[in-house]
């Protein structure tokens, strides 16, 4: 029989902005080392997944420029043989679903952020993590806040941001201060009440917006964000633009509940926000982070339109600046320098097997528990001790408004675990 075909990692993607969070690490891979490695993104054949066939493809049309072979997988799971006959080392994908776990032979497998992972969405991380169990084997993060729930069930690095790592802010050239509108899709809607309210921010500032990724597939949001484009003083097309240039023009952010505001924050660009409710993303009795920021009157928010203009003029004043500086330093607190060499070390970690002998007793659980297959009873105590140690050590870190939901969730885990194999 003869031996199945190796390789090092395998990269999921699923839209261009994914690719342009991993494209300096793909293209250093490629040019500067050994490292033999795959490109997946999955082709919608399904009639429900029109949408997502546009964004598929469109990744596909700018990965496969960029100089990169891919490879494509039906509906997501049904995967071509050239990748089911493979055996990796290492897969990485933004989100972990079940079928990467029945359906890939990868002994690790890594989340990478695409958006400034800071629990802005507590109900998809979180929830992500405890509630459906498709847990990564590990989660390579540039922002601080996601350790304190993850690194109770996996190993957390704190990487810096690869998509923003050419950032450098321009010198001014208009009279006006520039405002950067960067609204999401899924508050598209509540964004109209600026209509109202947009000529008089730009009797101050000069208006630019760059529409969410997405945007651009779903037709019944088109004409909403267009009334928004047609406001603006300079538009950034997300297909030519990264969110490098309008965020170097930027001197403040003005978004809603989106990740952009921790991009901002990462290039220490003020923000202030406009939203339905900076809350709405709670998970049990865990907040969002920007619900706390608010509390706290480190960032500025409001559902009024009409108070938008004072709120703007407020966050450029000195005392703002200074609190979100602090806020930079706290969400980012580790070095830019050489982030590509950054995010190189902590692959090698896995590709080399340098990872601790604790960090297998979890491993060992979550990739039992999510395939549904039993602990040996004589390997339960280990475990089961060690997950307790993290927890323990796991109280200090958490912020009050978190600790509580995540103690009762990790509690519940460990107890089921206590149950299988009792």
């Amino acid at each position: 029989m003869p031996s199945k075909r190796k390789r090092d990692v395998l990269f999921h993607i699923e839209n261009e902005v994914q690719f342009e969070s991993l494209k300096p690490l793909l293209v250093h891979i490629r040019d500067k080392t050994r490292i033999a490695f795959d490109v997946v993104v999955p082709d919608a054949k399904s009639a429900e997944n029109k949408v997502n066939k546009k964004m598929f493809d469109s990744a596909v049309s700018i990965i496969e420029k960029s100089g990169f072979k891919v490879l494509r997988s039906e509906d997501g799971y049904k995967l071509p043989k050239y990748i089911t006959s493979t055996e990796y080392k290492l897969f990485l994908s933004a989100y972990m679903y079940r079928w990467h776990y029945q359906n890939i032979n990868a002994k690790y497998r890594v989340m990478f952020p695409y958006a400034a992972y800071y629990f802005n969405k507590p109900k998809w991380t979180i929830d992500h993590f405890i509630t459906d169990d498709y847990l990564a084997d590990g989660l390579i993060s540039h922002a601080i806040g996601t350790k304190p729930v993850t690194d109770i069930f996996v190993k957390t690095y704190i990487a810096p941001s690869l998509k923003l790592m050419d950032y450098k802010k321009k010198k001014r050239t208009s009279k006006k201060p520039t405002l950067f509108f960067a609204p999401t899709y899924n508050e598209i809607e509540f964004a109209t009440n600026l209509l109202d309210t947009v000529d008089e921010l730009k009797k101050k500032y000069k208006l630019i917006m760059r529409g969410h990724h997405r945007v651009d597939f779903l037709e019944d949001k088109k004409d909403i964000s267009n009334q928004l484009y047609s406001k603006a003083d300079k538009i950034y097309d997300m297909k030519k633009y990264s969110l490098i240039p309008p965020l170097q023009e930027a001197d403040i952010v003005l978004t809603d509940n989106s990740a952009v505001m921790f991009d901002a924050m990462y290039c220490g660009v003020p923000v202030v926000l406009f939203s339905k409710d900076p809350n709405s993303f709670q998970y049990r009795e865990i907040n969002t982070v920007q619900s706390n920021f608010i509390k706290n009157k480190d960032v500025l928010w409001t559902d009024n339109s009409k108070e938008l203009p004072k709120i703007v003029d407020k966050t450029l004043t000195a005392t703002m600046k200074d609190k979100q500086i602090q806020l930079q330093k706290t969400l980012f607190p580790g070095s830019r320098a050489k982030p590509v060499e950054q995010w190189m070390d902590i692959l090698n970690v896995y590709l080399n097997e340098e990872l601790p002998e604790d960090y297998h007793l979890t491993k060992k659980y979550w990739n039992e528990k999510v395939l549904n297959q039993t602990i040996m009873c004589e390997d339960a105590g280990p475990v089961i001790k060690h997950l307790e140690h993290q927890l323990n050590e796991a109280k200090d870190r958490l912020y009050h408004e978190q600790n509580l939901g995540v103690k009762r969730s990790f509690k519940k885990l460990v107890k089921a675990c206590i149950k299988r194999v009792g």
